[in-house]
């Protein structure tokens, strides 16, 4: 059965030994910005379809391991996902994802 699901947004993914995550290969995984420096902080992660096109998204940088943000591209404009860890104890993420539109707004509206 085919569920045609082209993007998975995963929290508290199994990390392995080498610090990545394990998924089929028809999956492109996408980790948080800080991934490569800090790999034992990450808690989210997103799984693209392989067969979409790479020249129709992009990863924007983000400076947290709690959140992932893709950008897709088409003729009907863009569109952004946030794939977002929020602890329960602390609004730091919030903050951040306040500070980041604060700062990028105006080339989020008009990207």
């Amino acid at each position: 059965m085919s569920m045609n699901i082209d993007i998975v947004a995963i929290q508290e993914p199994a990390i392995v030994n080498n610090n990545h995550s394990i998924a089929s290969r028809d999956r492109i995984l996408v980790y948080p910005t800080p991934h490569q420096s800090n790999p034992e902080k990450t808690r989210l992660l997103m799984l693209i379809q392989a067969q979409i096109s790479t020249d129709s998204w992009n990863q924007l940088d983000f400076p947290s391991s709690d959140v992932t943000v893709i950008q897709l591209n088409s003729t009907w404009g863009k569109l952004m996902i946030f794939n977002i860890y929020n602890e329960g104890e602390c609004n730091n993420t919030i903050k951040l994802l306040t500070k980041y539109y604060k700062d990028n707004h105006q080339s989020l509206e008009h990207s």
